[in-house]
């Protein structure tokens, strides 16, 4: 007997935001300064890819 499983795909979507975008946030008012030094104009973030780079930015080393 052949038996098919059929598998449930399932797409995580992602929203990624612009340069401008973000720093127009509420959420990320604090870090504007920040976020307008290290991130891209012709890019696209996730909250994920914002968070991770405000975190590297702050735990490196002043010179």
């Amino acid at each position: 007997m052949n038996k098919k499983k059929k598998e449930k795909t399932m797409e995580i979507v992602v929203e990624k935001y612009t340069k401008e975008q973000i720093i127009k946030s509420k959420k990320y008012n604090r870090h504007r300064d920040v976020l307008i030094s290290i991130l891209e104009e012709n890019k696209s973030y996730s909250i994920e890819d914002i968070e991770q780079k405000i975190k590297e930015f702050l735990k490196r080393k002043v010179k």
